[in-house]
């Protein structure tokens, strides 16, 4: 009798353990678009409009690589999506392969098949997830589905045409982001100034390379000085794509590599991202336009010094607050200019760990307006707050660092000016 009840015990134990592990094993969603199968385990609003983004980029990839993946009929190339990285790891060793340690993404040839899971902002996952589509599409439509022998290309041009603008319904590939965590064109921007850089061992391939110098020399080749290096890389595009290394071509196609260098640093020093996020979550939608969010305050500066900065607030439906950075010495030392729901204004310093109200006020309108215009002056009495065409200040403030700022709530700035 004791014998049955331990075996009982053991069995139903055994039935919990199984029934947990169902409850740990990510639900996927599916959807099917005109291209591809994506599937995930994320929010079905964010699942939604991943999807969208995925079938979205198939135009400007064809237009980019001048081909398509060839599809069978009903067939969709596939694309898992995972908010934990234990998850994603677990579907690719269950598609039959090891999961690449420290990375966000991954394409595996043999299933033909894109995995990826969540990074710290919305922009980063998308251009993660963007990645890893465009090198699935570059391997089944120019390669024979397998990789040329070159990262800087490969990984270059993913990076290069992952940077992009998404404004809910088109997607643009190869943009310079207005503002990033990674910050690319500055980081490249250092390895070509460093005199003792290696970019011959970049395009010979015989060091580890990084991101932001492939994604430097693909942009150059692809963007710089008028298009005047595009007909070299078509050139060397189709070789590198047919399985020659880069080694073997480079200099016959693009000539002496200390010139290609020399005029990759001087364009990398006009290419540079014009602002710099603060706190999360910021990006730019398309040139001069920038949506930021967060349940917190969130702030983002010009990247250089300015005495002006101008933007149109779009006033979204409901509650918001949001506007000017007037100051920026540390994430502890900040002033924020905002004009609220209703037409309050307020300009509050952070410092020391607390906020200090500098200035109140009030910008009247006969309607609720749907725009607000913003600006901020920096004189010698300080900085000026304009809202609509109103003064509030000067204000006494440090530095020269001028920018976008919001708190709790989701907003959209256009005609973004700096000065």
């Amino acid at each position: 009798m004791k014998t049955a009840r331990v075996i009982l015990a053991l069995l139903l134990l055994a039935v919990a353990a199984l029934h947990s592990g169902a409850q740990d094993k990510p639900r996927l969603l599916s959807t099917q678009t005109g291209h591809y199968l994506f599937m995930s385990d994320c929010e079905q609003a964010n699942h939604d409009e991943f999807a969208k983004v995925v079938e979205a980029a198939w135009a400007p990839m064809k237009e980019f690589f001048a081909a398509e993946p060839k599809l069978k009929k009903d067939e969709r190339l596939k694309v898992y999506f995972f908010e934990k990285e234990a998850d994603w790891a677990a579907q690719i060793e269950k598609d039959g392969t090891p999961a690449p340690r420290g990375a966000g993404g991954y394409y595996w040839p043999p299933t033909r098949t894109a995995y990826l899971w969540r990074q710290p902002t919305l922009y980063n996952t998308r251009q993660l997830l963007l990645h890893e589509i465009i090198h699935q599409f570059h391997f089944l439509a120019k390669c024979n589905n397998t990789g040329p022998k070159d990262a800087w290309y490969t990984e270059g041009i993913a990076e290069y045409l992952s940077r992009h603008f998404w404004d809910g319904e088109k997607v643009t590939l190869g943009a310079l982001p207005l503002l990033t965590l990674e910050n690319y064109s500055e980081r490249a921007l250092l390895y070509f100034e460093d005199k003792k850089y290696d970019f011959t061992g970049l395009i010979h391939s015989t060091r580890a390379s990084d991101r932001p110098e492939q994604w430097a020399l693909v942009r150059f080749f692809i963007t710089a000085e008028k298009g005047a290096w595009l007909k070299k890389w078509q050139q060397i595009s189709k070789r590198l794509d047919a399985g020659e290394s880069s080694k073997n071509c480079f200099r016959a196609i693009m000539g002496d590599p200390r010139t290609v260098a020399a005029a990759v640093l001087k364009w990398l020093q006009g290419e540079q991202e014009p602002f710099k996020p603060v706190f999360n979550e910021w990006e730019g939608i398309a040139p001069g336009v920038f949506k930021g969010w967060s349940s917190v305050t969130t702030l983002c500066h010009a990247r250089k010094d300015a005495a002006e900065i101008a933007a149109t607030l779009q006033v979204p439906e409901g509650n918001f607050i949001g506007g000017l950075l007037l100051h920026f010495s540390s994430t502890d030392d900040y002033t924020c200019a905002y004009v609220k729901t209703g037409g309050n204004v307020t300009v509050n310093r952070r410092k020391d760990g607390a906020w200090q109200v500098l200035g109140t006020g009030m910008v009247m309108s006969a309607e609720t307006p749907k725009q607000h215009r913003l600006t901020a002056r920096r004189g010698e009495k300080g900085v000026t707050f304009n809202v609509d065409g109103t003064d509030f200040g000067p204000f006494d403030l440090p530095g020269k660092k001028l920018g976008l700022c919001l708190e709790n709530c989701t907003l959209k700035f256009t005609d973004v000016e700096v000065k």
